[in-house]
């Protein structure tokens, strides 16, 4: 379970989803894509059925399952047309928001997400994901900014997170925050970390941008990591955390990937418009590393690291 979060919209996070999930269908996976974003979805369009497609989504399920047992079948749609997922057997169910129509808004205004007994109405949804649709991966669209359902979503629910920051300073202030939740605060609560890879999102394609953008990025995550997420090494002898001693290495969260900014990529619907370039470049690079966390997870007697 991956998910991909941003504290400010607009940052290309959704697209990365979409190649994270045509990539890995390509592999011959079946993915499940859940657009939790419901302020502004946009998951379920970006990865269009092949034909048709269902009306109703997350919103939908909420709503349905206050009355009632429901099917998450009738809440997805699927995508198996070989010019995305490939000839490997593969496929992408996606979960959309819902129908962002006329009735859009009066269904969120009955929403409520407010936990019922141990369990978070998400949850529920993820459970049935299991059971009916059987993924080998999950991968959520978080709603941006820091909401109750981030909270839930950026809590050790999952496995791994992909933050996207950009060179704002109101970005970096909120994916700090997220950043020490997921390390300083897990670990005062007697928790492991929980894994990250940092996105330096919307960097600008122009030289004397960019050697300003990209050391002021990197002298800033390295500190807050330093502060809010490393321990150090002389601390974890048994080398069970990310610590200090894992400055540098490939695989760890203050190695950022760079996702350019690519002005084509604003006037484009569906990703069958720009799916080569989903698989190459850095979205390439962004999936090689997802995979890289979840090949050390298993080598170390099938655990998770951090």
């Amino acid at each position: 379970m991956v998910v991909f979060y941003s504290f400010k919209g607009g940052v290309g996070r959704t697209t990365a989803l979409a190649a994270m999930a045509i990539q890995l269908a390509r592999m011959g996976e079946r993915v499940f894509v859940v657009d939790v974003d419901l302020d502004a979805p946009g998951a379920g369009t970006l990865l269009s059925p092949d034909e048709g497609g269902v009306t109703r989504g997350l919103v939908d399920y909420l709503l349905d399952a206050q009355l009632g047992d429901v099917d998450i079948n009738d809440y997805v749609h699927r995508i198996r047309r070989e010019k995305l997922v490939g000839d490997e057997g593969g496929e992408v169910i996606v979960m959309p928001a819902g129908s962002v129509d006329e009735h859009y808004l009066m269904k969120l205004a009955r929403l409520d997400l407010e936990i019922r007994g141990t369990h978070h109405p998400l949850e529920h949804v993820l459970h049935a994901a299991r059971a009916k649709l059987e993924p080998d991966w999950i991968l959520i669209d978080s709603r941006a900014g820091l909401s109750p359902a981030a909270g839930l979503l950026l809590d050790g629910i999952a496995h791994l997170h992909v933050l996207f920051a950009t060179s704002s300073a109101q970005s970096q202030l909120g994916i700090a925050q997220v950043i020490r939740s997921l390390g300083a605060e897990r670990i005062r609560r007697d928790y492991e970390q929980a894994n990250v890879i940092v996105v330096h999102a919307m960097l600008v394609d122009i030289a004397d941008v960019e050697k300003l953008a990209r050391p002021q990025f990197h002298a800033w995550l390295d500190e807050v990591l330093e502060a809010q997420y490393w321990v150090t090494k002389e601390s974890d002898p048994e080398d069970s955390y990310w610590n200090t001693g894992d400055d540098g290495k490939q695989d760890a969260p203050g190695d950022a990937i760079e996702i350019p900014y690519r002005y084509r990529f604003a006037f484009f619907s569906s990703v069958d418009d720009v799916v080569l370039d989903l698989l190459e470049g850095p979205y390439k690079a962004l999936g090689r590393r997802v995979l890289m966390q979840f090949a050390a997870a298993e080598a170390v007697d099938g655990s998770e690291r951090g």
